[in-house]
């Protein structure tokens, strides 16, 4: 099962809560993300396309990096986790969506393997249901190996209200659990 991880792109992630990291998006912490994306052997991670926030207390989503350049530039700085912008379909014009996603694959020094190759890849379908995993680090794993046994489930996208110490957990705690992914090779 491939497992992929909602950028941080937006302010506070995915967490409208006040009792979770507050933090405005930057390029470096994105590239923190995906380089502990690669080195926990996940597979990809995907930037969101956002606009405007929803203001109040949180200030949720009120500053967001924009998700294609934001893709360019970690793609160019990635070896093996795939990357992906997500465009608001009815707020860009298509041929500037078909012009910035044709433009992130002409990386002509990529290896073939390269974020900036892939993030061309073609389109497929997509179900986006919000679920929260609660338990031990076994009860986790053990769920998530129950969600990659559903015929059809190709795989799952994640997101933490503390995105470096989350992946972290993930990477050594619960994936090293899953049988599902046993034989993913963690970095050194």
């Amino acid at each position: 099962m491939d497992i992929g991880v909602f950028l941080p792109n937006g302010r506070n992630g995915y967490m409208i809560s006040t009792a979770t990291p507050q933090y405005d998006p930057t390029f470096d912490m994105n590239l923190r993300v995906v380089r502990k994306i690669e080195e926990y052997g996940l597979n990809f991670g995907l930037s969101m396309i956002k606009f405007r926030g929803f203001g109040g207390k949180t200030g949720y989503w009120d500053g967001c990096l924009e998700c294609f350049t934001l893709t360019a530039a970690l793609a160019a700085q990635t070896k093996s986790a795939k990357l992906f912008a997500s465009a608001g379909i009815l707020s860009l014009p298509p041929a500037l969506v078909a012009r910035m996603a044709e433009q992130s694959g002409r990386d002509t020094k990529a290896e073939a393997t390269s974020s900036s190759k892939r993030i061309n890849l073609p389109a497929g379908r997509v179900n986006q249901n919000v679920g929260t995993l609660i338990g031990s680090y076994a009860n986790v794993a053990r769920m998530l190996d129950e969600m990659a046994a559903v015929p059809g489930t190709k795989g799952i996208m994640l997101s933490f209200d503390d995105y470096e110490t989350g992946l972290d957990v993930f990477g050594q705690k619960v994936q090293p659990l899953m049988r599902s992914r046993a034989h993913v090779q963690v970095a050194a």
